[in-house]
C-alpha cells in the first residue's frame, strides 16, 4: 500500500512539473499593464515591437461603451498572465460572436491557445452563440482599427502562426482571405494620362466630416476622424467618393502618419471606375499636406482586378490574413462526448457549462 501510494505521489509531481496549472479568468481593473505588456510580446515574437503604448490599448480596447469584462480572458500559468483573448458580439448577427485578438506572450505553452478558445467556446455558448468568427477584417465594428500592427485588419494575420496552431487545433476553418496594401504618400505620383489631365481641368475635390448614426459603429470609430472626399463636375454633380480614416490627435489609437483609405463600393464592383482613380490619387496628394506617410488599404482576396489596380496606383502588399470560423454545435457535440465518456452515459443533451462571470482551472 505504501509503495503504491509513493508511485502515485511520484506521477503527480511529474504531472505538475511538466504539466503546468492554467487558470483562465475574466479581466480584471489592474489587468491592463500586462494586456499592453502581452500584446508587445504577441506581436514582437512575429515581426518588429509594435510602437503600442498602455493608453492605447486602453483607448482600443477598454474604453468603449460595448467592453464587457467577463469576455475579455486573461490566461495565468504558475501564476502570473501569459495570455488573453476577446470576444465581442457581432451586433449585425445576433448568434455570431467575434474574437478581433488574441495575444500570446513568450511564456505561453502551445496549450495555452487552445484552453482560451475552449473558454470563449464555453461563455458564448452560455449566452446564446452559434458562430465564432476569430479575425476582423476592414473593422469598423470592434474598436481596433489602427490599432499597430492590425491596421485596418486582414483577420489573423499569416504570420501569426502560434495562433493559427490554436485555431486548427480548435477546429477552426478559414472561409476567405484579405490583403493589405500601402503606399508612400511622400513619394507617391498620380499616373499621368489624357483622361486624367481632362478631369484635372473640369472637376474639383472636396471634402466634410463622416459622422456616424449607429451606435456601436460610432463608439468603435470614435478613435478616428473620417472624411468622405468627393470629386464633383464644374456642374455640382458628384461623380465619385471615398472615405479616408484619419486619427483623432485627442483619442490616437492610430499612428498620426498614418491614413486608411475605405474604397466601399469600389470594392463590391471588384473595380474602381476611372473617376475613382483619379480620386483616389488626388486624395494621396492632398494628405501630404497633412503629414501623412503612408496610406493603406485591404481588399478580398478574390478582388484580383482592384488589386492590379491598385498597384498601378504604387500600392503594395504588405500583410495577408484570413478569417476563421467556429460552429457551437462542433462544441457541444465534443462536450457531449467528454461527459458521455467521464460518467459512462449520455447526458441526454444537457451540457455542463462554467460561469461566464467566473474564470475556471484546467489540468492540461
Amino acid at each position: 500500500m505504501l509503495a503504491r501510494f509513493v508511485a502515485t505521489a511520484a506521477a503527480f509531481d511529474r504531472c505538475k512539473i511538466f504539466e503546468p496549472l492554467t487558470v483562465i479568468r475574466s479581466f480584471r481593473n489592474a489587468d491592463l499593464p500586462i494586456m499592453h505588456r502581452l500584446w508587445i510580446e504577441h506581436w514582437s515574437a512575429i515581426g518588429p515591437p509594435p510602437s503600442v503604448r498602455e493608453p492605447q490599448i486602453e483607448q482600443a480596447i477598454l474604453a468603449r461603451t460595448f467592453f464587457e469584462p467577463h469576455q475579455l480572458l486573461i490566461a495565468e500559468s504558475d501564476g502570473g498572465p501569459v495570455a488573453w483573448l476577446q470576444v465581442l458580439a457581432n451586433p449585425e448577427e445576433a448568434d455570431q460572436f467575434v474574437i478581433p485578438a488574441c495575444c500570446l506572450g513568450f511564456a505561453a505553452e502551445p496549450a495555452v491557445g487552445l484552453d482560451l478558445l475552449r473558454e470563449a467556446a464555453s461563455r458564448i455558448s452560455a449566452l446564446g452563440g452559434e458562430r465564432i468568427q476569430a479575425g476582423v477584417v476592414r473593422d469598423n465594428r470592434y474598436g481596433y482599427v489602427g490599432l499597430e500592427p492590425i491596421g485596418a485588419g486582414v483577420g489573423v494575420s499569416a504570420y501569426d502562426a502560434r495562433f493559427q496552431q490554436a485555431l486548427q487545433a480548435a477546429g477552426y476553418q478559414t472561409t476567405g482571405g484579405a490583403m493589405a496594401l500601402e503606399v508612400s504618400v511622400p513619394q507617391f505620383r498620380p499616373p499621368v494620362s489624357r483622361e486624367a489631365l481632362q478631369l484635372r481641368r473640369s472637376t474639383r475635390t472636396n471634402s466634410h466630416r463622416c459622422l456616424y448614426h449607429e451606435p456601436r459603429e460610432a463608439a468603435a470609430m470614435s478613435h478616428l476622424d473620417v472624411e468622405t472626399v468627393h470629386l464633383s463636375s464644374v456642374d455640382g454633380s458628384d461623380l465619385a467618393s471615398l472615405n479616408l480614416w484619419f486619427s483623432d490627435p485627442e483619442a490616437e489609437v492610430m499612428s498620426p502618419t498614418r491614413m486608411i483609405v475605405e474604397l466601399g463600393s469600389a470594392h463590391q464592383r471588384g473595380h474602381l471606375e476611372p473617376v475613382e482613380i483619379y480620386l483616389l490619387g488626388a486624395a494621396i496628394q492632398m494628405a501630404a499636406q497633412r503629414n501623412i506617410l503612408t496610406a493603406e488599404t485591404v481588399v478580398d482576396d478574390e478582388r484580383g482586378e482592384l488589386t492590379s489596380q491598385l498597384n498601378s496606383l504604387q500600392f503594395t502588399p504588405t500583410v495577408t490574413g484570413a478569417i476563421w470560423e467556429y460552429r457551437l454545435s462542433r462544441y457541444l457535440a465534443a462536450r457531449e462526448r467528454e461527459n458521455a465518456a467521464a460518467t459512462g452515459r449520455s447526458s441526454s443533451g444537457i451540457v455542463f457549462l462554467e460561469n461566464p462571470t467566473h474564470g475556471i482551472g484546467k489540468m492540461l
